[in-house]
């Protein structure tokens, strides 16, 4: 999938970049008025610098738990059965505020942080987020052999599949062995994204995001607005 992204880039995108005086500058996305970032990044270059971050917990604590396969982020998808991993298993319902399997003892619980889910979803799906690192929390490290499935999705054909290998990133010298840290590469949520975990019974586990730039429609009509007062004002 990363080396699609790469391809499609180096095949579609110009490597230079008209800045607000005319001036033709190699792009890093700097002074892009479409893009905006939540911490101190102000390029590709530091997108990282001083990001925000977003938790998800979801807990499978239940008396009877089951193994339950999640849509952590179902992108445009509205039916569970279209929602799958790898391996082929649909989702058995998908990450929401509160409670998302409601059977006695089976119950599987999640929440958000700092906001509701239900309004980091709509963000991301209306504003295209990347992301470069995820944090993992969990209550049990047998959690971190579970992989995250990741699908760029279209009703147009099958884009393939990618995962994300948690335990891959546990060391031996680590102090806190149910915590792992995940950086990122080209990874991004939007509608066009499928997330899908199983959670194992008896586990909890939190997802931390961490942002990166973010495709920002609004922002953007904002500030080219500023920008043309700005020139309009020169100009008289």
């Amino acid at each position: 999938m990363k080396n699609q992204v790469l391809d499609a880039a180096q095949r579609n995108l110009s490597s230079d970049f008209m800045g607000y005086e005319g001036q033709k500058v190699a792009y890093i996305g700097k002074d892009d008025p479409s893009l905006s970032f939540t911490g101190n990044g102000k390029s590709f270059m530091n997108e990282d610098a001083g990001s925000k971050s977003y938790s998800i917990t979801v807990s499978n604590m239940g008396n009877a738990a089951d193994d339950r396969v999640l849509a952590l982020h179902p992108g445009f998808l509205t039916e569970l059965a279209d929602m799958t991993d790898t391996a082929g298993n649909p989702a058995a319902a998908i990450v929401a505020d509160g409670a998302i399997i409601e059977e006695v003892d089976k119950q599987v619980i999640c929440t958000g942080k700092p906001k509701k889910i239900s309004h980091f979803k709509a963000f991301v799906n209306r504003n295209p987020t990347r992301f470069t690192g995820l944090k993992m929390q969990v209550n049990n490290t047998d959690q971190f052999d579970e992989a995250i499935t990741v699908k760029k999705i279209s009703p147009f054909q099958s884009l393939g599949d990618d995962t994300i290998e948690p335990g891959n990133y546990k060391t031996s010298n680590q102090t806190d062995d149910k915590r792992v840290e995940i950086p990122l590469e080209d990874f991004q949520l939007d509608d066009q994204t499928l997330l899908v975990f199983t959670l194992k019974a008896g586990r909890s586990v939190t997802f931390t995001f961490v942002s990166g730039a973010i495709k920002n429609q609004a922002a953007e009509l904002h500030t080219k607005a500023a920008i043309a007062r700005g020139n309009v004002r020169r100009a008289i």
